[in-house]
């Protein structure tokens, strides 16, 4: 058995987020870069790795 951790992606700043929308973080939405950074992370995940279980 594998176990493969991923650190999720760049998101914007949790002070803001709270302040402006009253969310909570979990909801809070990834920076466009992180977005791009966490693509390329899963097209080179899928190269790698087999199917998962």
């Amino acid at each position: 058995m594998e176990l493969i951790l991923i650190r999720h992606g760049q998101a914007g700043d949790a002070d803001d987020w709270y302040s402006t929308t009253g969310r909570s973080d979990d909801e809070r939405p990834l920076t466009e870069e992180g977005s791009k950074r966490m693509r390329r992370a899963f097209r080179g995940l899928r190269r790698i790795l087999e199917t998962p279980d």
